[in-house]
């Protein structure tokens, strides 16, 4: 389930980049677009203000875009914090099996003996029971 997680994790992740590599193609492009615009807009006054307002346009877009890359970039930070919290988690709990399964192995060993001993203790109780039904 955590592997699972963790891939769903990394896929998020992946998307997102290949999100952010599309913005970043898209800013280029549209910085490039007003580039281009104002170095047309040389001619005619009209022309001018037309490109201006497009470039107005553009940077409005371009600044959305940095927005958006912005809140990817935090949505990244606090996903590979909590798979941080995850994994220590993670660890803690099989930490916590670890020192479980001793305990439960060293429970069944002390068991063992135990059982051990009784076995033998019975044996003897036996004997003892036979020896004293033959003096008697």
């Amino acid at each position: 389930m955590v592997a699972d997680e963790v891939r769903t994790l990394a896929t998020r992740t992946h998307e997102s980049t290949q999100e952010i590599q599309q913005m970043l193609e898209k800013f280029q492009s549209e910085v490039q677009d007003a580039a281009n615009m104002m170095e047309s807009g040389v001619g005619h006054a009209n022309e001018t203000s037309a490109n201006a307002s497009e470039a107005d346009v553009a940077l409005g877009g371009i600044a959305r875009s940095i927005s958006t890359m912005n809140d990817i970039n935090a949505q990244i930070a606090s996903a590979t914090e909590e798979e941080g919290v995850v994994v220590e988690e993670i660890n803690q709990n099989m930490t916590n099996l670890k020192d479980v399964s001793d305990l439960a192995a060293e429970s069944m060993e002390e068991t063992s003996h135990i059982a051990n001993d009784l076995i033998a203790t019975t044996g003897r109780l036996q004997q003892l029971v036979r020896q004293f039904r033959y003096y008697h």
